[in-house]
């Protein structure tokens, strides 16, 4: 499926300003009327948040569901399909154009924004960040290692070809000069061409330092690469077809990674208000919170906390290195899930209470449930909750 996610948002956004020119074609030859008004309404709102990033390149971030786009294009998908139930339209083709266009959206919000990407183990709070080489604007190797001695933020995005990386970045160069006060390095990494680096740098006026992913092997190393990650037609325009997770990682002076952002949806990101925040607090030696950070508790105890978790079926999957093992006892029940595998088992015990098999892990899970391998989850009134 992810091989064809180029040719999908390529296609849709063709197929989106095509029927939005169509639709008025039509309101303009047969004046205002229910299904045409509907026709618009598909494609209209998408039309214009397409020409908004691409074309204004000030949006570096949307809701995950984007409401102002969706309720439209739902209400027009419904005003033509009323209007074809009750026979006060018998153009079978609006109601099938008006269903792709709705249809295409729906699978841009659901599909194509995720990235599907498994949080990379090689990341952890607290730990060094790996070393990895990059390559700076004058062509040179460039070691992290270097970055020991001040804390930096260090920012992968996809390239010049999304408009959201590049209006991420402009409006992270407006707030430099406070980041430079609090002695942070800005290093924003790409796999794109250092040419291409460049002719973005001179566009944001402020001394960031623009490093090349050469061979993607930083985003290996890190395991935030993404396969097939552009859209179709980026090729020709000197782009490599593997991309990168967008990703923001904050360092302090030892090069200890200290906060993290790894989005699944690129639509999705933080603002920089929260690098500043988390600069502060790292100068104040204050606990810094983490994004999406959910924490688990039983008997007013925490019992794990990660920012790294795994949701299947509802649940909530933390790193076997984000829970408490002090309130964790083996237990010998196990469990068959048909799609899943065996399932065994742990009893939570907080202050002499204990909770029979309230925490569950898959030790070797099918190849569809890979990714939660090394994963605890809980019921039996252990509590969730996103801080």
């Amino acid at each position: 499926m992810k091989r064809i996610k180029p040719y999908f948002i390529t296609s849709l956004s063709m197929f989106t300003f095509a029927l939005t020119f169509y639709a008025i074609y039509r309101l303009k030859t047969h004046g205002l009327n229910q299904v045409d008004v509907g026709l618009l309404l598909t494609s209209l709102p998408f039309t214009l948040f397409l020409a908004n990033i691409l074309g204004l390149k000030k949006t570096a971030r949307t809701q995950p569901n984007m409401p102002l786009v969706s309720v439209p294009t739902l209400i027009g998908f419904l005003f033509i399909t009323q209007a074809f139930i009750l026979g006060t339209s018998k153009e079978a083709n609006i109601l099938v154009l008006g269903g792709i266009m709705s249809l295409g959206y729906f699978l841009y919000i659901t599909w194509y924004s995720k990235l599907n990407k498994v949080h990379a183990d090689s990341l952890g709070i607290g730990k060094p960040l790996p070393t990895f080489t990059l390559t700076n604007g004058a062509g040179e190797s460039f070691s992290t290692d270097e970055l020991k001695g001040q804390p930096s933020i260090i920012l992968f995005f996809r390239g010049n070809w999304c408009p959201l990386c590049v209006a991420q970045i402009k409006e992270l160069a407006k707030d430099y000069q406070e980041i430079a006060k609090r002695g942070a390095r800005v290093i924003l990494v790409s796999p794109q061409s250092q040419s291409h680096s460049q002719q973005l740098a001179k566009s944001v006026n402020a001394p960031m330092e623009f490093m090349t992913d050469s061979d993607h092997l930083a985003s290996r190393t890190l395991g935030i690469e993404v396969k097939n990650g552009i859209p179709m037609g980026m090729g020709m325009l000197g782009y490599d077809s593997e991309s990168v997770l967008p990703t923001v990682l904050i360092t302090d002076a030892n090069g200890i990674l200290v906060w993290l952002h790894q989005t699944d949806n690129y639509r999705v990101r933080p603002e920089p208000a929260t690098f500043l925040e988390v600069l502060d607090k790292m100068a104040n030696n204050e606990e810094i919170n983490q994004p999406n950070q959910f924490t688990a508790y039983w008997n007013d105890q925490i019992i794990a906390r990660s920012n790294d978790t795994v949701v299947v079926e509802g649940n909530h999957y933390f790193p076997e290195t984000a829970i408490n093992s002090a309130y964790f006892k083996e237990s010998t029940t196990t469990s068959l899930c048909p799609w899943k595998g065996t399932a065994h088992y742990y009893h939570i015990e907080v202050d002499g209470n204990v909770n029979q098999d309230s925490a569950w892990y898959y030790p070797s899970p099918s190849p569809m449930a890979s990714k939660i391998k090394d994963r605890v989850a809980f019921w039996k009134g252990v509590r969730v909750v996103k801080e």
